[in-house]
Order: structure tokens, then C-alpha cells, then sequence
């Protein structure tokens, strides 16, 4: 079976949201042999030619048929049996079953945020969110990477496949630290509501014995004179991930929030939201789950983790977390052709 892989998120992005479609490259390429990935974004956001387009209220419309024509192309080079598909990837229909891969839940996204962002982040979101409907309304099979984004489809009327996301647990490991003389945080994530900052300025100023390192994802220009917090480089490492007294996430809307759990299976106690994976799963041995629009309850949360004892990389594991695990499910649905 010929698979062509479609990954319509940009570097960038990847770096604000989960994206499962590297580590699907790798794996169907172990086992399956015959498969091609093609990045999308690379086509008009990348050295050394990118497509130039003009930004503004519709470019959105713009790339997504500029998109379509080129994998029209493509596909007479690549004569595939199936696609793989991120779920806000095509623009009109085609004749290849598609199997998409639903991680963002641009619903929630686009009913939740115009206080935060005004009319233009709300009308792209709205778009993808139009989009997204399209496509997987032509899906052969929709897989959704928690239950979180599951339920989310179900209500827009879908039937999806859960195949819950996985931590790379074999390098997400415990790594020895030096011990600071004062309780440490680590947040990692945009200068955006989206990513609940709102909330963590507000933890910041109300627990000034913790030293909080905050990690912005896209380099920003951003400077402090507050005196318990440090600016630090996000780093895809274990190293980064063990480098604090517990993790903390405040985002509003996430797929499966994979840093919380990295960090979990680096045995770091966390402090999360309940959406993503977390979102109906509250594993009191990884941490404490709260409302994610709830100060209190994160406040709370904070003296709960500093005086608790936890075991957070056996609860990944135990949870079923696994590479092993994920890559078991989706190669088994492959060879199933349900699609």
C-alpha cells in the first residue's frame, strides 16, 4: 500500500500545537516502507523560493487552493493508495481515500477567543474551522489524537477513531538537577490567552517565593523586573523538561498537550488544565488537573503540588502513554483497511 503523508502545519506552528504527523513519517516508514511525506508549508513559508502570497483577510483562501493545485500535481507522480491528512489540508474534493487527522479544535477556538484576538483571528479560526468540516466530510476515516478532540468531533455530528498521541518515554527520562534553595516552576508556551498567560502573570505575582521560568516558544522581545522570574529557552529536551519542581500549563485549548506530559514522564509533577489528554482523565499520581479558566483552583493547585507526593512517569506509563502503544494502534488500523 502506497501512503502519502500531508502535513499542512508550518514550523512554526508545530512549535504551538501538537502535531503527530513526524512521528507518523518515521513510523510508516519502518514499517511500511512506501510512503512519502509532503510538507505543505514548505511550499509557501520556506528558503529558499517560497511562494509569496499577500497577507491579509483572505490569504487563508489563497494558499489553500494554491495548496490543492499543487497536490493535484503530485498525486501524478505519486500514485497513492491512501492519504493521511492533516484535517484543514483540502479546499475541494479528490478521488484518493483520505484518512484525516483531526488535533485542533477549531470550534472552541473560534467561539472562545474573539474577546481575546478581535474579528481577524476569529474569521480565520471560523474559516479553518469550514474547512475542516469539508474534509472530513469526504474522510473515508477520521482519527482524533485524544478524547478530548473526540468529543469535540462527535458534537459537530463525526464518528472519529481515537488513537491517543503518545510521550517518547524511552528519552523523556528523569535527568539529575541542581537543587534551587526555593520552590521552581517551569511554563512553557506563547504570550497569548490561548495559552492561559493571563493567568500565569497572576501566579507569578501572587507566589513571589517560587522562581517561575518561563520558556516563549516563538522568540520574543518580552522583558521583567521581577525579581522570581527567569526567561529560558524552550528546548525539546529532557533536560529542559526536568529542570524545575513541577511543571505548570495554563493552556485554554489544546489536542493532547504533550509538553505535560513530557514533563510527567520526565517524573515531574505537573499542574494542568483539564483539555487534552487530560480532558476526562484526572491521574491524581501526575499531578492535579483543574478548570482551565479557574484561578482559584490554580492557586490552590500550586500549594497542593509543592506539599504532595506524586509519581508522574508511572503514571504516563502505566496510562498507556507509550510509542509502543500508539504505533501498535495506528499500524493495526492500517492493516485492518476499515477505511
Amino acid at each position: 500500500m502506497k501512503i502519502l503523508l500531508i502535513d499542512s502545519l508550518n514550523d512554526k506552528y508545530e512549535l504551538m500545537t501538537d502535531n503527530c504527523f513526524p512521528d507518523l513519517q518515521t513510523m510508516l516508514k519502518k514499517n511500511l516502507h512506501d510512503v512519502k511525506l509532503v510538507n505543505m508549508q514548505s511550499l509557501v513559508s520556506t528558503s529558499p523560493r517560497p511562494i509569496q502570497l499577500e497577507m491579509g483577510r483572505y490569504s487563508i483562501i489563497d494558499r489553500l487552493y494554491m495548496m490543492n493545485e499543487y497536490l493535484n500535481r503530485y498525486f501524478k507522480l505519486f500514485s497513492a493508495d491512501l492519504i493521511i491528512a492533516n484535517d484543514m489540508t483540502f479546499a475541494e474534493p479528490i478521488n484518493i481515500p483520505v484518512v484525516s487527522v483531526c488535533q485542533n479544535p477549531f470550534t472552541e477556538l473560534s467561539s472562545n477567543l474573539f474577546q481575546f484576538y478581535g474579528d481577524k483571528f476569529v474569521f480565520e479560526m471560523s474559516f479553518n474551522q469550514l474547512i475542516q468540516k469539508s474534509q472530513l466530510n469526504q474522510s473515508k476515516s477520521i482519527i482524533a489524537i485524544s478524547q478530548y478532540v473526540s468529543d469535540y468531533l462527535r458534537r459537530l455530528g463525526f464518528n472519529p477513531k481515537l488513537i491517543n498521541y503518545f510521550v517518547d518515554t524511552d528519552n523523556f527520562k528523569p535527568v539529575e538537577r541542581v537543587k534551587s534553595d526555593r520552590p521552581t516552576a517551569l511554563w512553557a508556551g506563547g504570550f497569548t490567552p490561548k495559552d492561559g498567560f493571563h493567568i500565569l502573570s497572576r501566579l507569578v505575582r501572587d507566589h513571589p517565593n517560587i522562581t517561575w521560568k518561563i520558556a516563549f516558544k516563538i522568540p520574543a522581545r518580552h522583558k521583567h523586573i521581577l525579581k522570581n522570574v527567569e526567561f529560558v529557552e524552550y528546548k525539546n529536551t529532557p533536560e529542559f523538561f526536568s529542570s524545575a519542581d513541577f511543571f505548570i500549563s495554563t493552556t485554554q485549548y489544546e489536542g493532547f498537550n504533550s509538553d505535560a506530559l513530557k514533563a510527567a514522564s520526565c517524573n515531574i509533577p505537573i499542574i494542568t488544565s483539564n483539555i487534552g489528554w487530560f480532558y476526562g482523565n484526572n491521574d491524581s499520581k501526575m499531578g492535579v488537573v483543574v478548570e482551565r479558566d479557574n484561578y482559584d483552583q490554580y492557586k490552590q493547585a500550586v500549594k497542593q503540588v509543592l506539599e504532595g507526593s506524586f509519581k508522574p512517569r508511572e503514571s504516563v506509563i502505566s496510562n498507556g502513554l507509550t510509542q509502543a502503544r500508539w504505533e501498535k494502534e495506528w499500524l493495526d488500523f492500517l492493516k485492518a483497511k476499515t477505511f
